[in-house]
């Protein structure tokens, strides 16, 4: 599911869009969707960025790494980590033209939900 989040026209034509594209963790529970968004060393995140002019952040139930004895539960009271209230999603902001929004943010939201996509076995997983 894609939710829009904020929506800014700016004076100079320009605009500012943010949605939330949530990850199909119920439908493939156990899959390490971070792992697959991220890639070897955070590199296929930030071809996905790249190439949809958009800057991308995962956030929500799992996104982080919990040091040893912590709890989401207890980060969840810090300001900064209420997002772990929420199920896994990815945070999808545009900034730029407003007639090539919905263009961009379409090729975004397509590219992510084609790494979403676990691979039906090992060696025909094309992105690594």
């Amino acid at each position: 599911d894609t939710v829009l989040v904020d929506h800014l026209e700016k004076p100079d034509g320009n605009c500012k869009t943010v949605i939330k594209i949530f990850v199909p963790v119920d439908r493939y529970p156990g899959f390490n969707f971070v792992g697959r968004l991220l890639g070897p060393r955070g590199s296929t995140f930030v071809e996905l960025q790249a190439s949809s002019g958009c800057k991308m952040t995962i956030r929500g139930r799992g996104s982080i790494k919990l040091k040893p004895g912590q709890t989401e539960a207890s980060l969840m009271r810090q300001a900064n980590y209420q997002h772990l209230s929420e199920p896994l999603h990815v945070v999808v902001e545009y900034e730029g033209p407003s007639w090539a929004k919905d263009q961009t943010l379409r090729q975004a939201e397509d590219s992510l939900k084609e790494v979403m996509i676990p691979p039906s076995s090992e060696g025909s997983d094309k992105i690594k």
